[in-house]
């Protein structure tokens, strides 16, 4: 975690009063940061890394130290010289070092050290996966925190017009120049507005809880987001093939890749079992028996006896499978059609892929087009405003009229709010795709 996420996390656990403003990269390095599916990803590539050590152990030859010893009394027999002893008492011990290894095996080992790496790159893949996703999660939340504010500043307009116009209207009642039914219908319309903005303090109170959720933060109604105006929306213009290009190079295409080279190796594992397998074993020990004299009769002592019974051995074993090629075939066989179905689900992840880049350049330039005619609906419904204001005012028209005017400037604007933020949003998804994210 990096000081400037954890200074802002420290403030916001020790509860603060103030509001915490985060800007949108401050948000998304906080929550990569402090995401439970993010560090599951890692300790998962953290594990794969010992896998691959593991497999790449699979060539150090095995090495033991054994030691038996054994008390008998009756009958019994000495193991070091292979007689029967009657009503004795045999202390005997046996010590060994041994070691063994695989020379050939089908190369299969070489093949399990490849496999064990490619599965440590997608692990690693998985982990840049969920950091991608969970940073477009949280673009999306902080574009909707920061259209649900300024839904609430239209919200607000809208009372604040409607409470001046209900101002004039008392006024007009007072000097019986307007109906109370105007007036009625006046404050109904700043109840009505008023119930707008407690909607869409809800949303924001939402939208906070899930952004805060997500960067591990309790105390979300001091949270807040800093995000810079852009003061005009400008297009973009999207080279299709080169995003659609660039797109083929995210993590789940590329995890699609390695997962066919998986399938591939599995099926080289699986053909190793074919070949015989070769191993080579050695070993080095000694023996004593407090049975054994020497052949004068006297004792034999426990060092020189343990020099002389000294042995060692040598031992070249092969293993030729014959029936189990049935099996092995039969194996193979299953092997190569999972590779099979590996290599179409690729093509077709990246058929998708594409169709949602293209589908997802479309959306943007529908919500820029979308945004533009809004646009211009806005500021004509402005002017429709002002002249109903100027008409209602000299009693030239009548009051469903000028409410009519205002529900259709300010729905206007929440359309327009929308269609800006519905932009921005694809705009962030098709520079994702084109890897400027």
């Amino acid at each position: 975690m990096n000081s400037l996420s954890l200074s802002i996390l420290l403030t916001c656990v020790i509860g603060n009063a103030a509001d915490i403003s985060f800007s949108l990269e401050e948000c998304i390095s906080t929550a990569i940061s402090t995401n439970y599916s993010v560090n599951q990803a890692k300790v998962n590539a953290d594990i794969s890394k010992l896998g691959v050590k593991a497999s790449s152990q699979a060539y150090i030859p095995s090495l033991s130290i054994s030691n038996q010893d054994n008390t008998s009394t009756g009958r019994v027999l000495d193991p070091t010289t292979y007689q029967f002893l009657s009503n004795r008492t045999v202390f005997d011990m046996s010590a060994a070092v041994g070691a063994s290894m695989t020379l050939f095996s089908g190369f299969d080992r070489s093949q399990n050290v490849k496999k064990s790496r490619i599965n440590l790159q997608s692990a690693l893949l998985e982990t840049e996966k969920t950091i991608n996703n969970l940073s477009l999660q949280v673009t999306a939340i902080f574009l909707n925190i920061v259209l649900d504010k300024e839904a609430i500043l239209i919200c607000e307009n809208k009372i604040e017009i409607l409470q001046e116009q209900e101002e004039f209207i008392s006024r007009k009642v007072r000097h019986k120049a307007a109906t109370e039914g105007d007036l009625l219908n006046i404050q109904a319309d700043v109840t009505n507005a008023r119930v707008e903005l407690a909607e869409a303090v809800r949303n924001l109170d939402i939208d906070k809880v899930a952004m805060c959720e997500l960067l591990q933060i309790e105390d979300w109604e001091h949270f807040d987001v800093s995000f810079e105006e852009q003061d005009e929306i400008v297009p973009r213009l999207w080279n299709e093939t080169d995003v659609v290009s660039s797109a083929m190079g995210l993590p789940q295409i590329r995890q699609r890749e390695l997962a066919v080279d998986v399938a591939e190796h599995d099926v080289r594992i699986a053909s190793a079992s074919y070949w015989p397998t070769l191993k080579l074993s050695g070993g080095y020990g000694s023996s004593f028996s407090n049975a054994r004299t020497r052949n004068d009769g006297s004792e034999y002592l426990f060092h020189d006896q343990f020099r002389d019974n000294l042995s060692a051995y040598v031992s070249l074993s092969i293993n030729i499978p014959i029936l189990s090629a049935i099996n092995v075939s039969n194996t193979v066989r299953q092997k190569k059609l999972v590779c099979s179905r590996a290599a179409y689900e690729l093509e077709q992840n990246k058929t998708t892929l594409g169709k949602e880049v293209r589908q997802a350049i479309v959306n943007a330039n529908a919500a820029y087009e979308r945004y533009t005619l809004l646009a211009a609906d806005v500021d004509k419904y402005v002017e429709a405003l002002r002249h109903t204001k100027e008409k209602y005012d000299v009693g030239a028209a009548t009051y469903c009229d000028y409410s009519a005017a205002v529900s259709n400037l300010f729905q206007a604007r929440g359309k327009r709010l929308q269609s800006k933020y519905e932009y921005i949003l694809r705009t962030k998804i098709i520079e994702f795709y084109a890897g400027d994210y």
